[in-house]
Parts: structure tokens; sequence; C-alpha cells
């Protein structure tokens, strides 16, 4: 499989669509100050994700997802 390098656009387009959130998780800079601060590392952030899929190595930190499953109601319907 071949992934070819990402621009510097397709970071900023990316960090855009994030939601405005204040919240964090691992690395404490919120979504929101990504949004407003990402001019200023768009060009090391695309380097480092380039250099990532050039040498197939992923930063531990980010294999980390947090999963939350969302139930659905359940409906039963009589039979007539």
């Amino acid at each position: 499989m071949f992934l070819s390098p990402i621009t510097e656009n397709e970071v900023v387009k990316l960090a855009k669509s994030l939601k405005n959130k204040f919240t964090t998780v691992y690395d404490d800079i919120p979504d929101a100050i990504v949004k407003q601060c990402i001019d200023y590392f768009k060009k090391p952030l695309t380097d480092i994700f380039n250099a990532s899929l050039e040498t197939g190595t992923f930063p531990e930190q980010l294999k980390i997802a947090k999963v939350i499953p969302i139930h659905k109601k359940r409906q039963y319907k009589e039979h007539q």
C-alpha cells in the first residue's frame, strides 16, 4: 500500500474541521486552540505526518483511541 505525502493545506483543512471544544485528551491542547493557531505550526505538523508515512513509524500516543459504545434503544412491538 502506498500513501502519498500530505500537504500543509490538507493539515489546515483538517484542523479547521475540528469542533470548538476546550476539552483535552492526551496532548492537553484543546481543539479550539489548534484551530486558532494552525497557521503557526502547520509546517512542523505536516513534516511529522509525512515522516511517519515515509518511515512507517507511528508514535505510540497516537495509537490510543477512546472508544465509547452507543447503545440503541430497543423497541419492542407487540404481536397482535
